[in-house]
């Protein structure tokens, strides 16, 4: 069984390995220029993108709706700029991740893990049993392609 795990996050790279198997993948882009380089995650095309950036300018330059571009990225809808440094599909995330699981780290929530993964949140609260709200605990394991048959264990606030 295949697992994703993000060992490091360089400021030019997010090197991915797959647990099991000697695969590891580097995605680079280039923080220095005004142009986003477009990488590929869970086959969609993403942007990293700088906290205070405009998302009418990053709907501009990648020739996508600003409204899309909301949609895609499961934020709401009177988001003008970014809050934080972070990653920006160009296309619509899909019902499943390219893994079929995800191990919580300490900090990451589930919007974290929609965004790493390429999942919609939607879907990967609906695989996971999750209501609105609700965050797993660090260290469970989130299903990507099948329903769990049980909830993870749940942080508490």
């Amino acid at each position: 069984v295949s697992q994703s795990r993000y060992e490091e996050k360089r400021p030019n790279a997010v090197v991915r390995t797959e647990k099991n198997s000697s695969t590891t993948s580097v995605h680079t882009r280039s923080t220095k220029s005004k142009e986003n380089t477009v990488f590929k995650i869970n086959g969609l095309k993403v942007i990293e993108a700088e906290k205070g950036t405009s998302l009418l300018a990053l709907a501009r330059q990648n020739k996508v709706q600003l409204s899309s571009l909301i949609a895609y990225n499961d934020l709401p809808s009177n988001t003008t700029n970014l809050k934080e440094d972070q990653l920006i599909f160009l296309q619509a995330k899909k019902k499943t991740g390219k893994h079929n699981y995800h191990k919580v780290k300490k900090g990451e929530t589930l919007y974290d893990i929609s965004q790493l993964e390429g999942i919609k949140l939607s879907s990967l609260r609906q695989l996971n049993k999750l209501k609105k709200g609700m965050e797993p605990k660090t260290g469970q394991q989130l299903h990507l392609k099948n329903s769990a048959k049980k909830r993870p264990l749940l942080s508490k606030k």
